[in-house]
C-alpha cells in the first residue's frame, strides 16, 4: 500500500456531524502540494515549475485514501521527542482533495486541503491541536487509493449526462457517467479487495 506524506500539513479545524452510523468527525488540513505526493494520487495538475497548469484555478481533484489512521509529526522535532509528540489518529479515510494557490502569495506556492474522516472520539487529535495548534506538520497516510475519475467524466457529471450504454428513460433521472481506473501500483491482489468506488 502507498505511503502518502503531506508535508506542511496544518489542522485547521475539527468538525462533526451525525450520520447514518452515529457521529462523523472531520480533519480539515492545509498541506504543501508537492510532485511526488501528485504522482502517487495520479493527479497531472502541476507543471514542470511545481505550479498549476495553466487554465487550472482550484481544482477538486478526485480520489480516496482509504486507510485506518493518520500520523501527525510536529516539524523539526527529532528522535525521541519527534515519538513523543505525534499522534496516531483512526480514520476511515482521507479525501476531499482541493489543489490551492493563496492570494497574495508572492512565491505562489501550490497547497493541497484535504479532510480525514474518523469515527471515533476526536478528543486525542483535541489534545494534540491545542497543544500544536496550525504549526506545520507531517502528516502520513497508508491506505489504498481506491478510485479516481478523469476531468471529462467530471464534466459530465455535473452537466448530468448520461453514458452511451445508458440511454435515458422517460420519467427516470438522468444517470451520471462515471468510470474508474486503479493506479498501475495495485497488485491484483490489492485490488480484488477494494471496495465499490464513490468520489464526494
Amino acid at each position: 500500500m502507498p505511503k502518502v506524506r503531506f508535508r506542511g500539513a496544518e489542522l485547521r479545524s475539527i468538525t462533526g456531524n451525525m450520520e447514518e452510523g452515529g457521529i462523523i468527525y472531520r480533519l480539515h488540513f492545509v498541506a504543501t502540494l508537492s510532485d511526488k505526493v501528485s504522482e502517487v494520487m495520479n493527479w497531472d495538475v502541476l507543471d514542470e515549475k511545481g505550479m498549476l497548469r495553466e487554465g487550472l484555478e482550484n481544482p477538486k481533484l478526485t480520489g480516496i485514501l482509504r486507510t485506518d489512521q493518520i500520523t501527525l509529526e510536529p516539524n523539526g522535532l527529532s528522535g525521541e521527542e519527534k515519538e513523543k509528540h505525534s499522534l496516531q489518529f483512526e480514520v476511515i479515510e482521507v479525501s476531499g482533495f482541493q489543489a490551492i494557490t493563496k492570494k497574495g502569495d508572492e512565491s505562489r506556492e501550490v497547497y493541497l486541503k484535504f479532510t480525514a474522516r474518523s469515527n471515533v472520539s476526536f478528543s486525542p487529535a483535541e489534545k494534540w491541536w491545542k497543544k500544536w495548534g496550525q504549526s506545520p506538520c507531517l502528516c502520513i497516510a497508508d491506505g489504498v487509493l481506491q478510485a479516481s475519475i478523469t476531468e471529462e467524466e467530471e464534466e459530465e457529471e455535473e452537466t448530468g449526462g448520461t453514458t452511451p450504454d445508458t440511454p435515458e428513460t422517460p420519467g427516470e433521472p438522468k444517470k451520471r457517467g462515471r468510470r474508474t481506473k486503479q493506479a498501475e501500483f495495485f497488485t491484483e491482489e490489492e485490488k480484488k479487495k477494494m471496495a465499490p468506488a464513490s468520489v464526494e
